[in-house]
């Protein structure tokens, strides 16, 4: 009876989504890592349209990006040193975690271009004065 009555709540508990495999967590941060790179490009796009007639500041961005990639890739590198089997099973979804939070950070200091700074910043380079 006890049997049954475990065995009923486990299937209730994976039906309604509260047990995950590692593969689901993997999976899950591993679209997460997708939608922080969606919302990269699109901030990105959305700058070069409001910047395109500044054609240096263009050229600037694209090779920063191109540059903050390879950081990416580097950090990523050495918090998660390629270690055989030293992270076991974990280690995809640590990674995509991680490479998620490094792309919001990225985000967010890109959306300074889009959002504007207030007036009389001196040290406001690039950036267009907030609206």
């Amino acid at each position: 009876m006890k049997t049954l009555l475990f065995a009923s709540i486990f299937i209730i508990l994976r039906i309604g989504g509260f047990c995950q495999t590692q593969m689901d967590l993997d999976n899950q941060s591993n679209n997460s890592a997708q939608n922080a790179d969606k919302q990269l490009n699109e901030v990105i796009s959305q700058i070069m349209t409001e910047y395109k007639s500044d054609t240096l500041f263009i050229k600037n961005l694209k090779t920063s990006q191109t540059i903050w990639e390879t950081f990416r890739e580097a950090e990523l590198n050495m918090k998660f040193p390629a270690y055989q089997n030293y992270y076991g099973s974990i280690l995809p979804m640590c990674k995509s975690e991680y490479y998620t939070k490094l792309t919001n950070d990225r985000v967010q200091s890109l959306k300074v271009w889009l959002d504007g700074i207030p007036e009389g910043d001196g040290c406001a380079g690039s950036v267009r004065v907030a609206q």
